[in-house]
């Protein structure tokens, strides 16, 4: 029993140093060096392109969905996840927001 109990001591001292080994230089390098802001997508500054190229990720959302589709073996699972990536580009890209907005440009 005694055994035991020192090997858990091993263990938690092995962790603890551990630890603190890998985590040290990770918060000195973040606290010493300045960060930088990622090189992601930046908006259009002209409204109507950037509700353009928002639809244009649409489309290319759908098709890749229409490719999954068309790989599919089992309903369930295609069902399930066509519910979710259609949540998710609504709500990334508001499609309809999108529509609205560049449907104001049209002259009937």
């Amino acid at each position: 029993r005694q055994s035991a109990i020192s090997r858990r001591d091993g263990i938690k001292q092995i962790l603890t140093r551990s630890t603190t080994a890998i985590l040290t230089p990770i918060l000195t390098a973040s606290t010493v060096l300045p960060t930088q802001p990622a090189i992601a997508y930046t908006p259009d500054p002209d409204p109507l392109r950037e509700s353009l190229y928002l639809m244009s990720r649409v489309q290319e959302a759908t098709v890749q969905q229409e490719r999954f589709v068309q790989r599919a073996s089992q309903q369930e699972i295609l069902k399930t996840k066509m519910k979710l990536t259609l949540r998710l580009v609504e709500k990334n890209y508001r499609l309809l927001d999108q529509i609205t907005y560049a449907s104001e440009f049209i002259t009937p």
